[in-house]
């Protein structure tokens, strides 16, 4: 018989080197429940494997495949009809897995597709990492100005890319645009500029330098928000991802800085 899923998340939990208690306070799962997964006694959750996938960097469809797995195995273990109703089933669960087939392959050449592209992207980001001296300074600085520009769009700033241009490189002021929208782009640009020099340093990421960059992007726009946790909530425009609510976004809740840590 395969791996099941305590098994597979006690051996996550310690590939990850983590403590049954640091699982449950990255989690808000209760420690004693995870005790109880770990040991077959219990079957997680939706939720629990969702909060579990992210603490151990890990899918969520390879744990809710096992999960399922486990489900079916704790029914129709002391089944005595269990074997019958599995080949009763048969045939309908080839219906299920030739339809859920059918659906992948007509998917598939789009999804190809894709990829070839990214890898095309790829390739010219690893090429222009190669380059040195005046060239590599023109793309990093395209960069950080085409970055601004998307970044402070989706937030609603009205500045086409020449006009960031204008501001950023040339210290110029745009008729008919606000004084939130200039600071915006220079703002933007400079948070930028600092965290190229944070990575050439190799300055360690933590949770102060989040807010450093925070305050710099709202000096001059939001003095009492600057370099703080939110404390509303907000959307982004043109996006169906919700932000998570501001309580989640507490300094006194360490899941999400964890979050953001192992995805940096």
């Amino acid at each position: 018989m395969g791996m099941n899923i305590s098994e597979h998340i006690k051996n996550l939990r310690k590939d990850k080197k983590l403590k049954v208690r640091q699982v449950a306070s990255i989690t808000s799962i209760d420690q004693a429940l995870i005790s109880k997964f770990e040991n077959g006694n219990r079957i997680p959750t939706d939720e629990h494997i969702k909060a579990l996938a992210i603490c151990y960097d890990v899918p969520y469809d390879s744990l809710k495949k096992l999960q399922l797995v486990e489900m079916v195995y704790t029914m129709l273990h002391d089944e005595p009809l269990g074997y019958e109703a599995l080949v009763a089933a048969e045939p309908r669960l080839e219906y299920i897995a030739k339809k859920s087939l059918s659906a992948h392959l007509a998917t598939t050449i789009e999804i190809q597709s894709k990829l070839d592209h990214l890898d095309s992207l790829r390739e010219k980001y690893h090429n222009l990492q190669k380059q040195k001296g005046i060239h590599a300074q023109k793309v990093d600085e395209h960069f950080t100005l085409k970055y601004t520009y998307e970044s402070n769009k989706i937030e609603g700033n009205t500045l086409t890319l020449s006009e960031t241009m204008m501001i950023v490189k040339e210290g110029i002021t745009i008729s008919g645009k606000s004084v939130n929208e200039h600071l915006e782009a220079i703002n933007h640009s400079e948070a930028i500029e600092l965290l190229f020099d944070f990575v050439q340093n190799k300055v360690h990421f933590s949770e102060s330098l989040v807010l450093q960059f925070h305050a710099l992007i709202l000096r001059g726009i939001n003095r009492s928000l600057a370099g703080k946790y939110r404390n509303v909530n907000v959307r982004i425009l043109g996006a169906e991802h919700i932000p998570p609510e501001p309580y989640l976004c507490s300094k006194d809740d360490g899941r999400l800085f964890y979050i953001l840590s192992i995805s940096f």
